[in-house]
């Protein structure tokens, strides 16, 4: 489960986003009488506060695509323990699971500001960067615990603090308690690069493959060398075209013009599988655009002066040679970029109208504000102007609203491809584009109570017992320990030599922290005890005085 969380202040395009033009289900309101009334009512509400800046807080929960389906009931619970992690339980909110996806996902909108107290939550208790106090990581401090805490270890900060840290760690607990896929914590996700060590580099070429299926032309280098051992331009691109490839000239911009650098060879089905000439050198035989050139016979043209005069259209596919059906991909075009003109022209003169509108409305407002304002006695003009406010935005929103839903059908259309097209009026000839396939649906069955595993969190201990706790190295989980130490093993078994080098950084790296801790206890000690003599002359010199 991954969240994200983002702030705002536009409530007029909460409900645009959560239910115009997408597929969605209504989960839970709260605090609000409706949908639709939701933008309004929470901008109300937040006008009680004239400190806050951004009232509302947008979170996102995303499910595995294995995780499946979730219930209302598995998302409620997220959503609920969400809330009272920030702080926010009984704040307005509206919760709204969207079907756009492949996976499952909700989005929550809260208004920070409380409506009974008109201010957001209230500041609490972290730990301050370098404490050494364990035990809460990036969560608040309980209140019965704060005085356990040194007041130098910990700091008021805003109920936000930190909130998305916080959140990923309600998360993985949540997938526990569900039986979602398991995600790494940071820490989990930091031992274990340290345990597999660098990711092995991938070329592009292998991810492109393993991606969308595009097989390296690196694979097929036999194949492009024959084409290139062509005696002569023209005959080069007719053999790479049979093999659904194509050339394409690079250039470098010059004060002297265009000038010719090198020869690239692409793939027409995927323009972005693409491979240098050079690249398929060989010890007896090189393929740079220079030594290509240099094994022509004599009169033949160089790449630079044939490749103006060449056929213009890209070279059809194998598969494809009939004419009659690019001639009427070609009509497709003509007819696409012609209606691509239409509603281009049709959206210009509707953005000018629209414009128009828009702004006598906003003209109409203002003159209206101003006359009713002037009614009113000065000590009632300000709550005026916050009422004000928000009628304005309703009438400016529900004018933006019907602008939209006009310029809908003159959106832009995308060209037809060639597969496309091909896919039309030719399906026997059509190459599918490789999609992804989703993992099968995996459900984990859930913790039960008594097997339910306790908290990260753990109470803190007594601050008259922290330096002996500084003094204690500090123990990972029995599992994790378990883990390393197999890890370890496996390695010693395979290389020794690497793994008694490992065991002797291990240990190095141990004594030299236990030293660096030695010292900064020494010069604690050391500054408590030059504190204690200037006070102590200090009341020495003051009885002096006294006498």
């Amino acid at each position: 489960m991954i969240p994200n969380i983002t702030r705002g202040a536009n409530f007029a395009g909460l409900v645009d986003y959560l239910v115009d033009n997408r597929d969605h289900e209504l989960l839970d309101l709260d605090g609000v009488s409706s949908i639709d009334a939701a933008a309004g009512e929470m901008a109300a509400i937040a006008s009680l506060s004239a400190r806050v800046r951004s009232p509302l807080m947008h979170l996102s929960l995303s499910a595995a695509h294995e995780d499946g389906q979730l219930s209302r009931d598995e998302w409620m619970l997220a959503v609920d323990k969400v809330g009272r992690e920030l702080c926010l339980a009984g704040h307005p909110r509206v919760v709204v699971r969207h079907r756009d996806k492949q996976h499952d996902h909700v989005h929550v909108f809260w208004c920070t500001v409380d409506p009974d107290t008109g201010k957001t939550p209230p500041k609490r208790w972290f730990l301050r960067k370098g404490a050494r106090t364990t035990g809460f990581g990036a969560h608040p401090i309980p209140e019965d615990r704060v005085r356990d805490v040194p007041e130098r270890e910990r700091a008021r900060r805003t109920y936000d603090f930190r909130a998305l840290m916080r959140v990923q760690a309600l998360c993985r607990r949540l997938e526990d308690e569900l039986g979602l896929r398991r995600l790494m914590t940071p820490q989990e996700a930091a031992r274990h690069r340290a345990l597999r060590g660098p990711a092995p580099v991938r070329a592009p070429a292998e991810r492109r493959q393993q991606r969308i299926g595009s097989v390296a032309l690196l694979d097929r280098a036999d194949d492009i060398r024959a084409a290139l051992d062509q005696p002569n331009w023209p005959a080069k691109r007719r053999v790479l075209a049979g093999l659904g490839l194509d050339l394409e000239p690079v250039f470098r911009d010059t004060k002297a013009g265009p000038e010719l650098r090198g020869l690239v060879i692409v793939d027409v089905w995927d323009r972005g599988n693409r491979i240098r000439a050079s690249d398929l050198d060989r010890a007896d035989r090189r393929y740079g655009l220079r030594q290509i050139e240099a094994r022509h016979g004599p009169g033949v043209e160089r790449l630079m002066d044939w490749w103006p005069k060449r056929a213009a259209e890209v070279p059809a596919r194998p598969d494809v040679k009939d004419a009659a059906l690019r001639a009427q991909y070609r009509q497709m075009l003509a007819e696409h970029r012609v209606d691509a003109l239409h509603r281009a022209a049709e959206r210009k003169a509707l953005r000018a109208r629209q414009k128009l509108e828009l702004d006598r409305a906003r003209n109409a407002l203002n003159r209206e504000r101003k006359a009713r304002a002037q009614a009113l006695p000065v000590h009632e003009r300000r709550a005026f102007y916050s009422r004000f406010k928000l009628e304005r935005a309703e009438a400016l929103g529900a004018i933006i609203s019907r602008h939209r839903s006009e310029a809908r059908p003159l959106a832009r259309v995308a060209k037809p491809s060639w597969d496309a097209f091909l896919a039309t009026v030719r399906p026997d000839l059509a190459r599918p584009k490789p999609r992804p396939v989703a993992a099968p649906v995996r459900r984990r069955a859930p913790v039960s109570q008594a097997q339910e595993r306790p908290r990260a969190i753990q109470p803190p201990v007594p601050s008259v017992a922290v330096a002996r706790v500084r003094s204690q190295p500090v123990r990972a989980a029995p599992v994790a320990d378990q883990h390393v130490e197999r890890v370890r093993s496996m390695r010693a078994e395979v290389d020794p030599e690497a793994a008694r080098k490992a065991r002797a950084e291990q240990e190095a790296e141990a004594a030299r922290k236990a030293q660096a801790e030695a010292q900064a206890k020494a010069r604690a000690e050391a500054e408590a005890q030059a504190k204690l003599l200037q006070l102590q002359m200090a009341w020495a010199h003051r009885n002096q005085r006294g006498r």
